[in-house]
């Protein structure tokens, strides 16, 4: 009877382990919609219910570069990035852009805190004049662990430092790991010269978004001492400004507004803009950027508006 009972036992713990290799095995993971093909051992659910992926597989489907640093049980993924397609870029007062030039994320077995290293430079439109360094700590849901010869981690943290958005399918089972809203959306602007003042702000998108909507605009002035800080007030843009951004942008525009605000000649101003969107691939999400504008002097701007496409 001890016997059957130990068999009985044996048994069904046999097919409990059998049920979850089927459940990991069934995991699937895609980069910009291609499958990632395991060299080895598959994702897995650890007992956090933290879906655990091979680093090393999928950061090369991301297009990042993986050195493993045995001394330091350490793992850098890295990335190199241009003006054109950065995680970050930024416009300055100067007129140069301030952007990532690479990356590099380390982390270590069983601790669940990364380090992000970054080099910045600045680019004057024709050459990389000047760069700098900067370093930030984040933690992990999950810290990476080492199992059947290979580094497992959970994979959305290290994603999105590298640009991407990471969606979960339930029905398939799948992880999908798309381009992020960095490089989804841009801007079309002119300021207006009514006397009021005033600027008109239309989003548009090259790629990814099905629609987005502009919830909130922040002014700040770059050149005034007393400065200008704030949410300003928006409304609709009416058809008449609407046809005036697309003539600015040259593109169809998903959604535009005109923020009440008295620019002065002359000055700059940093302008960030909130948007709630909805891409392609189904994820809503609330995302925020800004570009800067320079204004002429009066005497200039007497003539025309002042037009631009970020």
């Amino acid at each position: 009877m001890r016997r059957l009972a130990a068999r009985l036992c044996l048994l069904l713990l046999s097919l409990a382990l059998l049920a979850c290799s089927a459940a990991a095995a069934s995991i699937k993971v895609t980069v910009r919609g291609v499958p990632v093909i395991w060299n080895g051992a598959a994702p897995y659910i650890n007992d956090q219910n933290i879906t655990l992926t091979p680093v090393r597989d999928v950061a090369e489907a991301m297009g990042l570069t993986v050195r493993w640093v045995q001394a330091q049980q350490m793992v850098e993924l890295s990335r190199t990035y241009t003006p054109d397609n950065s995680v970050y870029q930024a416009e300055l007062q100067s007129g140069q852009k301030e952007f990532i030039a690479s990356r590099t994320v380390s982390l270590w077995i069983g601790r669940n805190t990364f380090s992000v290293a970054n080099q910045y430079a600045l680019y004057d439109g024709r050459t990389i004049v000047n760069t700098r360094t900067g370093q930030t700590n984040s933690t992990f849901i999950a810290a990476p662990v080492v199992r059947d010869g290979q580094t497992f981690v959970a994979i959305r943290p290290v994603a999105e430092q590298f640009g991407f958005d990471v969606l979960w399918d339930q029905t398939s089972q799948t992880v999908r790991i798309v381009n992020g809203l960095a490089s989804d959306w841009g801007y079309a602007w002119t300021v207006t010269q009514d006397g009021t003042g005033g600027l008109l702000v239309g989003i548009h998108s090259p790629v990814n978004l099905v629609n987005a909507t502009i919830t909130g605009i922040t002014v700040k002035s770059t050149t005034a001492r007393s400065g200008s800080d704030g949410n300003r007030s928006i409304r609709p843009a009416t058809a008449q400004e609407l046809a005036t951004l697309q003539t600015a942008a040259g593109v169809a525009l998903l959604d535009a507004v005109r923020v009440e605000y008295p620019f002065a000649a002359g000055e700059s101003y940093t302008i960030t803009v909130s948007l709630q969107v909805t891409k392609t691939n189904g994820a809503s999400a609330a995302a925020n950027g800004s570009f800067q504008i320079n204004l002429p002097a009066s005497d200039e701007a007497a003539d025309s508006d002042m037009a631009g496409v970020s």
